[in-house]
């Protein structure tokens, strides 16, 4: 079984004590494994794990370095069973009160410890004594982050796939063609309006205007207008441009109409390998070139209203989840590193390229006053040209 372990490969484990009084064994996939571990093992600790090196003798490292939790919570009506395993996720509290936890349809406050948990995290719990209180386990604890990427990985579109079909709606719109409601006719124009030129890109202002509007920084900068306490109409006009806002603004459009229950989104198999040649925005992914157009794109035209609107609201989504997986693909290390990893759409008259760019950070040296090491790298697919990489490196103002 560890042969077939690959590098990177996240596993679950429970410790457990070893009958014959020597170190603690793992209990992986059902199987026990002895260890050699320079940390203190607990029996019944959950830990998470993650692949370094694969080998009969692998080497492992320890995600979560933590003693089993116990939690109490109010007695549900009817009780629960001991060794029960129960879900539970984090729901919101005004500043200062205690945790609530929303639990097999219950709303139940936390009593003991007072856990930090942000709104929205899960936890795996198991039921130690189903008095009152009851008793529980935290046998494990997923991050928001990780949630958030599980819940948009398998939604998240190429922003390619949605720009065209937005300027389909738009050719419609011109020609008085489009079947589609005025107000959302509207939202697509504006959308492509604000994106940015090609040419805009080639001086420092715009380029830096594009890289903020690209969406993953929406929330940072409402952060920074209320901070700066800007008025709706300061922060509408700083924000106008932000393709995040005016997804949102068009999802809020689509969801706000009755669509059939039996309107369905059409695919063609064409189209699912296209999807499946732009690989989603993750931690440590290198930039993609993307194609320009995905071929089917003016099949949006041959659908009935109630099918133009749902195949507009997936793919709508789809590109919202695929900016989300951008941001939380952002991470900031201890060690100064910084990365960004975004997909920039740029106008150049009636058609579109997409450029993803990747931007890492590094501390140049030791002292506080080393200067950092940034580098740039991007990936485009331009017609007559094909793929193109770059990659330009700063350090030290050269």
């Amino acid at each position: 079984m560890v042969q077939n372990w690959g590098s990177g490969l996240a596993l679950q484990a429970t410790v457990k004590r070893n009958p014959q009084a020597g170190p603690p064994l793992l209990e992986i996939n059902g199987r026990l494994l002895q260890t050699r571990s320079s940390q203190s093992l607990t029996p019944g600790q959950q830990l998470r794990l993650e692949v370094i090196r694969p080998a009969v003798d692998a080497a492992l490292k320890w995600l979560n370095a933590t003693a089993p939790t116990n939690i109490t919570l109010p007695a549900p009506t009817p009780p629960w069973q001991v060794g029960q395993i129960l879900q539970a996720r984090s729901l919101p509290q005004p500043p200062g009160e205690p945790p609530v936890l929303h639990i097999d349809g219950k709303r139940l406050p936390l009593n003991l410890p007072p856990l930090p948990l942000p709104t929205g995290q899960t936890l795996t719990l198991q039921v130690l004594n189903p008095g009152q209180p009851v008793a529980l386990r935290v046998l494990d604890v997923s991050p928001v982050s990780q949630q958030a990427v599980r819940d948009a990985l398998p939604r998240q579109l190429p922003l390619s796939s949605l720009l065209a079909h937005l300027h389909i709606i738009a050719g419609a719109t011109q020609s008085r063609s489009s079947k589609l409601p005025t107000e959302i006719q509207q939202q697509v124009q504006q959308i492509l309006d604000r994106l940015p030129r090609r040419d805009d890109v080639g001086r420092t202002a715009g380029l830096q205007l594009a890289l903020a509007n690209s969406g993953i920084f929406l929330e940072a900068r409402l952060a920074e207008a209320l901070r700066s306490n800007l008025t709706f109409t300061q922060t509408a006009q700083q924000l106008g441009g932000d393709l995040k806002g005016g997804l949102l603004g068009l999802l809020s459009l689509l969801l706000g109409l009755r669509v059939p229950s039996g309107a369905t989104a059409v695919s063609t198999r064409r189209g699912q390998r296209y999807l499946a040649d732009a690989p989603p925005p993750l931690p440590n992914s290198q930039p993609f070139a993307q194609p320009r157009i995905p071929a089917n794109a003016a099949s949006l035209l041959n659908l009935g209203l109630p099918q133009q609107l749902q195949e507009l609201l997936r793919q709508v989504d789809g590109s919202l989840a695929r900016i989300q997986l951008s941001q939380l693909a952002a991470n900031a290390e201890d060690d100064g590193r910084r990365s960004w990893l975004l997909d920039l759409p740029l106008r150049h008259g009636d058609q579109f390229d997409l450029l993803q760019i990747r931007i890492d950070k590094e501390r140049g040296g030791k002292g506080r006053g080393a200067d950092s090491l940034w580098s740039v790298t991007l990936a485009v697919e331009l017609d007559g040209l094909g793929e193109i990489h770059i990659r330009v490196t700063l350090s030290g103002g050269v």
